[in-house]
């Protein structure tokens, strides 16, 4: 009985062994990609425009993009890749209005407001 359970504790590390190495080989992926960060790291849902590049394409944006709207002065170029984003709404008519908002930028609030009702004290 004692020869059994060594034996079979000998097979049980050549199997560990086995699976350890096979694991680390799935989670290792390709030792010689250079790119295996690039893989791993989940894609950006935020976009980088950069001006000059996209003034480049503003011909074609406006020809696929700009059939029936009525863009705003001086947002034509970001109404466009705005749109670029909804291509539903490429034959649809729009009129782009821009108003000017009186709202600070800045607006601080009273942070006394803020504070909790125990650090309070009575006066």
């Amino acid at each position: 009985m004692v020869r059994y359970e060594i034996a079979a504790n000998h097979s049980n590390t050549k199997v560990r062994k086995i699976l350890t190495c096979f694991s680390m080989l799935l989670l290792l992926g390709p030792v010689n990609s250079l790119t295996a960060q690039d893989n791993l790291a989940p894609p950006s849902s935020v976009r980088e425009y950069i001006e000059p590049k996209q003034r480049a394409n503003y011909d074609v944006l406006l020809i696929e993009f700009g059939n029936n709207k009525q863009l705003p002065i001086g947002f034509e170029l970001q109404t466009l890749l705005a749109l670029r984003h909804y291509p539903e709404l490429r034959d649809t008519k729009i009129n782009f209005i821009v108003n000017d908002v009186s709202i600070p930028i800045l607006y601080n609030t009273p942070t006394r407001h803020l504070r909790s009702a125990t650090t309070t004290t009575a006066r």
